[in-house]
């Protein structure tokens, strides 16, 4: 098990060493709090250091080592965090024998870390996963599953996690992927719009109470895609996001999706592509 530890900052060290697959979230001071990652896939991180807004506009990038305390979590890459108030909700990610499923609340006033105890259908454990967060509500979306094809994700499941009443919950609500068979048959009338394919590596961006997700996945069946009708591109765009254009290549299949936190559901955006750029229409299906 996870046991508590108080970490003291390392002495020699001024700045992060060299990673990737760390995460960093900002404070509500507009700092940067930078989490884990690894130098080689045989040695994961648990460090966190943090950069200074001031820091950080004056150009030194002088970074400082985090002295905590409490639980925290074991070293890992690939896991995903984002920031709540004043707390940091670290989920899952991977170390070098194992997907990790575990869940940890960095308090940033404290400098404490805790081990969450939560209720309802959790995610099973996952790296490489997306999070967002909105409203006081973390949502956890694809990744590779332990125990699964490295290049083929399987859940298309939608977790929530309320972080004020630590419940989860899902969609589909039943956590089955229920709605699959409406969309394979290719019933546009069925109860569930459709589900974005299961996807891995992605990323998921919240535009107001909207999150749009966008990533590329492999040899997905063409019933996933439905793409916007003539008579979605008519109507008006209450917002835009702006990204830029992949092309489809080696037979992989752009995916962008968004999903209504309100409404609590998928649809796809409308999507144009202008001067080389694209840009997504938050107005569903």
């Amino acid at each position: 098990g996870v046991k508590a530890t108080t970490r003291a900052a390392p002495s020699p060290a001024t700045q992060p060493c060299k990673r990737q697959y760390h995460t960093c979230v900002s404070t509500s001071h507009g700092d940067v709090l930078l989490f884990g990652g690894r130098t080689n896939p045989s040695k994961a991180l648990d460090d966190m250091w943090i950069l200074s807004k001031n820091a950080a506009a004056q150009g030194d990038g002088k970074w400082a080592p985090v002295e905590y305390q409490g639980t925290p979590p074991s070293p890992r890459w690939r896991h995903s965090a984002v920031r709540y108030k004043d707390k940091m909700i670290v989920f899952g990610g991977r170390d070098s024998s194992k997907c990790l499923g575990d869940l940890f609340e960095f308090d940033i006033k404290s400098l404490t870390w805790s081990q969450v105890e939560y209720r309802g259908p959790a995610p099973s454990p996952r790296h490489s996963h997306s999070a967002t967060c909105h409203s006081g509500v973390m949502h956890v979306f694809g990744g590779y599953l332990a125990g699964g094809d490295s290049y083929n994700p399987r859940d298309r499941t939608l977790y929530s996690f309320d972080i004020q009443t630590r419940k989860w919950r899902t969609y589909p609500e039943d956590a089955d992927n229920s709605g699959d068979e409406d969309v394979k048959s290719g019933r546009r009338g069925a109860a569930l719009p459709p589900l974005p394919p299961p996807i891995a590596s992605h990323t998921a961006t919240m535009l107001g109470s909207h999150m749009i997700v966008i990533g590329v996945c492999f040899s997905v069946p063409s019933h996933v895609w439905i793409p916007p009708t003539p008579r979605d591109r008519e109507r008006p765009s209450p917002c835009l996001l702006r990204i830029p254009w992949r092309t489809e290549t080696r037979g992989m299949r752009n995916v962008i999706m968004a999903f209504d936190t309100d409404a609590r559901r998928w649809y796809v955006p409308r999507i144009t592509k202008m001067s080389g750029d694209t840009h997504v229409s938050l107005t569903g299906v």
